[in-house]
């Protein structure tokens, strides 16, 4: 991808102003950029419209979610244009290149750089959303001296691979898993310590031996979690924090001794764990390999990294023995478990009525009249009370979990056969009514043409000009063929928002959203919260059609007195559901 020049950018994503490029590649650009809005730094990652980009949007959007002292923030993220974007935290400090310019750092410093890593990894692998490739140019070294660094993907800088795992240089489309940033954090560990890059592809044997004789559990450590073989390496990220954390390291920089390489004589040539064996500092004493000479002058040895593998493979041995007996075991007892509860519940199956209908009529013989009994609303939410008008004030309703209506059922109660049934009406309370009278004087600042003002919303229904948010502010709330559809995307609920620019916040007092319309083909707008993002930062929200309605006419949020408002944001309270806007209009005294 060629770099987009700030120019273009400022154009397309004008909410920011684009300072300088900092990364580039042709997977994606990174620049440093002020949001116009408050006056901050933000790092923005572009990338292409095309398949690839597409995923790391879904990759981005993901990210959002995941909350560490150690994790920059996404913001933002979306499509502008030719491109995908996502707004990032700017970081505070020095990139861990810089300071790796500087020279070597203490081999105590290192082991709580990396040991502070490991914890928002592992909470990253749980959502499995991994980094591809954390290199020097992409971590951060904050004031308090601990790494900061984002989980989105990075432009890959070609300078720095020998911290990508090999399984990821060969296989680019692969995806990233634990024992691939193990590689990568045990490469960082020891470039931090050697002050070299580490592996070395020009150096084969790049452990010093004085290192490895110095510090035997540490070169072991380095050696087991950058092995070239996935399935030889630490197998995950709490044994390799468990390790780190053992090592009693000095608070001091390590400085190599001027003296020739140990030469490994009696050790396969490569194994440099077997080098040190051979030259007597092996950990423990030497081992005769089955078969082998026990009248033979020179032994041989098995290295740490073989005894851990003969481990596994009593583990793993032990593992395919006791599994299927477990599973005989478990079934047996969710087997028995069964016809226990089906013994009980016989009985009570041959006296049970027979499940009708949700709607049910009882027939009251003092009133010798048969009442209604009222249907269950449709996503089983309690219904509200009559005077209950509060408004929730709480943060967005984007970041709560609302149950999904689509996968819940309401059990019925049983119906008498001699009753009718009335239908269930999901009919709004304003379908008929004429539109809400607005006080004289006030102006609708998202009316058609209103300047200042950026409109989005989540995956459009095709045709894009037909259904796309802009069709909301057309300034045409009777009709209901022209309308503004947002349907679910990246797993997040639809929404619909309208924003300001930062220096043309609008004083609101009210806010009205028209529904699709009894007559709309796209569907019909159910529970959904509206949420207005105030010019100091502040959010309020409420909640619409809580009772399970379906808003075929208007909907009205009269606030007490107007505020400054920088953007409204309308978001389905229901997994699958969908926007459909006739209109929507917030009034204000003119500015």
């Amino acid at each position: 991808m060629t770099p987009p020049s700030i120019k273009e950018l400022n154009a397309t994503l004008y909410e920011y102003n684009f300072l300088t490029i900092l990364q580039g590649s042709p997977l994606g650009c990174l620049y440093k950029a002020v949001s116009r809005e408050d006056n901050t730094d933000v790092l923005i990652a572009i990338v292409a419209r095309d398949s690839e980009g597409e995923k790391w949007l879904g990759k981005a959007g993901a990210v959002h979610d995941v909350r560490h002292e150690a994790l920059l923030p996404v913001y933002d993220c979306g499509k502008a244009g030719e491109y995908i974007y996502a707004i990032i935290k700017y970081p505070d400090g020095e990139t861990l290149a810089s300071l790796m310019e500087k020279g070597p750092c203490s081999m105590r410093a290192a082991q709580r750089y990396i040991v502070g890593a490991i914890a928002p990894l592992e909470l990253a692998r749980r959502r499995y959303i991994l980094p591809r490739h954390l290199h020097p140019e992409n971590i951060f070294v904050t004031p308090a001296d601990t790494f900061s660094f984002s989980l989105v993907d990075m432009p890959e800088l070609p300078d720095f691979h020998y911290t990508l795992a090999p399984e990821l240089r060969n296989h680019p489309e692969d995806e990233p898993t634990a024992v691939s940033i193990i590689y990568t954090l045990g490469s960082l560990l020891a470039t931090l310590i050697l002050g070299k890059p580490y592996p070395d592809p020009a150096d084969p044997d790049d452990l010093p031996a004085d290192f490895t004789e110095t510090y035997p559990e540490l070169a072991q450590l380095l050696e087991h979690a950058t092995a070239d073989s996935p399935e030889v390496r630490i197998s995950s990220l709490g044994e390799l924090a468990s390790k780190l954390m053992a090592l009693n390291l000095p608070d001091e920089v390590y400085a190599p001794r001027k003296q020739a390489r140990v030469a490994s004589q009696h050790a396969p040539a490569g194994n440099r764990l077997l080098a040190a064996a051979a030259s007597g500092n092996a950990p423990e004493a030497p081992v005769l390999r089955a078969g082998s000479d026990a009248g033979s002058a020179v032994p041989s040895y098995r290295s740490p990294m073989e005894r851990e593998l003969e481990r596994r493979k009593v583990k793993d041995n032990t593992t395919f023995y006791l599994a299927p007996i477990l599973v005989l075991l478990l079934l047996f007892g969710v087997a028995a478990v069964i016809a226990k509860f089906s013994d009980k519940s016989e009985p009570a199956k041959k006296g049970t009525a027979p499940v009708a209908s949700t709607t049910e009529s009882r027939h009251d013989p003092a009133a010798g009249r048969t009442a209604p009994v009222q249907p269950s609303h449709e996503d089983d939410t309690p219904a509200p009370a009559a005077d209950d008008k509060s408004d929730d004030v709480s943060g967005s309703p984007f970041d709560t979990e609302t149950p999904d209506d689509d996968d819940t059922t309401t059990p019925a109660e049983p119906k008498r056969p001699d009753t009718p049934a009335e239908p269930v009406s999901d009919e709004d309370g304003n379908a008929n009514l004429p539109p809400p009278a607005i006080p004289s004087g006030m102006v609708n600042w998202l009316a058609a043409g209103s300047e200042g003002l950026l409109l989005k919303q989540s995956s459009t229904l095709a045709p894009a000009d037909t259904y796309g948010p802009e069709i909301a502010v057309n300034n045409s709330s009777a009709d209901d063929g022209a309308v503004s559809v947002a349907l679910p995307a990246d797993g997040k609920p639809a929404w619909w928002a309208a924003t300001f620019k930062a220096e043309a916040s609008k004083l609101v007092s009210r806010i009205v959203i028209y529904g699709g319309g009894d007559r709309s083909k796209a569907g019909k707008l159910t529970k959904f919260a509206v949420e207005l993002t105030l010019a100091d930062g502040r959010k309020i929200s409420k909640t619409f059609l809580a009772e399970g309605y379906a808003l075929e006419g208007w909907e009205m949020w009269t606030l007490p007195k107007p505020v400054a408002v920088r953007s409204i944001r309308i978001t389905s309270l229901t997994k699958k559901g969908i926007i459909v806007l006739r209109e929507v209009e917030a009034y204000g005294p003119p500015q």
